[in-house]
């Protein structure tokens, strides 16, 4: 039987892939925190913090794992687009990507982001939706950062012979979201029945259910897909349309202030990605659905 580490494996997205490998058979070793919640579980390894350990603590890590599906990086909302943590999980991405080479793992699938894509010139060739090939351009820390890590793991284990593949997230949302982020911050602000300002809401983006992106990953994990993967619905959608059509109720939307807030400067308008490399493993068009 094929063994599965999960690097953030208690994240909002680590989770689900956990999840999705559990119930398709697959043995799950999920590495966390020291002290975290889940890290007694059965299979669970920990770690004080995956990227500083050190070559002997990778190793160790790593014993016994044939896949290996990293999905653990500085995450939080607000704070994580600039952050120079991001460089940290750079180094240390670039280090377990090394240590899986030199341990003979057999698969390695990372997880990117569409903040790796050149937006700005994606929109002035009318690019929509992204290939995964499409040219990369990343304007944040965040984004470089992620690209970074692609780039360097994709020549490595190429030359290495190790299948990898690469997986960029759009917009995700769901169960276990973190409550900063868009559509939590407005359904709690609904729940206490006080108006939620927002932008136009004219940006186009393509939304996904973290737990839709959970079991695609896990596709992609135990498959022979290799190279980058967009991890999206392949639908477009307006920000006010996903947000209207999260409410429970129609009454709700006078509490919406839609252009109270200007966007943020330099914010893309259209983020749609286009699923590739899925179709064989039955993840057709309209996959976000079931």
């Amino acid at each position: 039987m094929t063994a599965i580490l999960v690097t953030g494996a208690g994240g909002f997205v680590g989770r689900q892939i956990c999840k999705a490998l559990a119930a398709a058979g697959h043995e799950v070793i999920e590495l966390h925190r020291t002290g975290a919640a889940e890290a007694g579980s059965a299979l669970s390894r920990t770690t004080d913090d995956l990227f500083s350990e050190d070559e002997e603590g990778l190793r160790a890590l790593l014993a016994g794992v044939n896949t290996v599906i990293h999905a653990a990086w500085y995450a939080e909302p607000g704070k994580y687009e600039t952050s120079l943590r991001n460089l940290d999980c750079l180094a240390g991405t670039v280090r377990l990507g090394k240590a899986a080479i030199e341990a003979g793992v057999e698969r390695f699938v990372g997880l990117g982001t569409c903040a790796e894509y050149d937006f700005d010139r994606a929109e002035r060739e009318d690019a929509f939706p992204l290939e995964p090939d499409a040219r990369l351009g990343p304007t944040s820390v965040y984004g470089a950062a992620k690209a970074a890590a692609f780039l360097a793991l994709n020549r490595a284990m190429d030359q290495a012979q190790l299948p990898f593949a690469w997986c960029r997230l759009f917009l995700l949302f769901g169960e276990g979201e973190d409550k900063r982020r868009l559509l939590p911050h407005v359904m709690d602000r609904i729940k206490a029945g006080a108006p939620v300002d927002l932008t136009e809401g004219k940006q186009i983006r393509d939304f996904l259910d973290v737990s839709v992106a959970g079991r695609m990953i896990a596709d992609i994990a135990t498959s022979s897909v290799t190279g980058p993967v967009n991890v999206c619905s392949g639908r477009a959608v307006s920000v006010r349309d996903f947000i209207v059509s999260r409410l429970p109720r129609t009454d709700e939307l006078s509490l919406l202030r839609f252009g109270a807030r200007a966007m943020r400067p330099g914010e893309p308008f259209r983020i749609v990605g286009r699923p590739g490399g899925l179709a064989e493993h039955g993840w057709e068009e309209d996959a976000w659905n079931t």
